[in-house]
């Protein structure tokens, strides 16, 4: 498994001994290891995966898809490192009224990296460039769209 976008290592950690968890925030690195310390974790960045064409069943992208300007690009280098019939599961955020009245938040950084909202039709279609089923639904009380996308 590799944790694509890992962070601090909230979703490794639950993921199974010797998943693999890359980001390219280096800050990231030393919590996301102490979280899963049963995974490996190391810098790099998505957009070039340093991992064989073909070698995983699955990878987990949580929150991160939106924050690249070309993510067909990404989906791409996904599908790649995935094997026939390995799996891209994830969410991203959602146009949703919520993440609209996120600017009234405190927390919102002022001047935020890029960040794109989907509503499902856009995801899907975005996703079936590159994979063969792709299952998509709401969570979050309408906050993310979480996606399943086989390879």
């Amino acid at each position: 498994y590799l944790d694509a976008g890992c962070g601090t290592g909230l979703m490794l950690r639950h993921l199974p001994p010797g998943s693999v968890g890359v980001d390219i925030n280096p800050r990231n690195l030393p919590k996301a290891h102490r979280r899963a310390n049963a995974s490996s974790v190391m810098q790099a960045d998505i957009e070039n995966l340093p991992v064989r064409p073909g070698s995983l069943s699955t990878v987990i992208m949580t929150e991160v898809l939106e924050h690249f300007p070309n993510p067909a690009d990404i989906l791409k280098q996904i599908r790649r490192a995935l094997r026939p019939g390995g799996h891209l599961i994830g969410t991203v955020p959602s146009k949703s009224l919520v993440w609209n009245l996120r600017f009234l938040s405190r927390s919102c950084p002022a001047e935020e990296p890029f960040h794109k909202n989907y509503d499902r039709a856009e995801l899907e279609e975005l996703l079936r460039r590159e994979f063969s089923s792709v299952k998509t639904g709401i969570a979050n009380t309408t906050m993310s769209v979480y996606y399943v996308a086989t390879a």
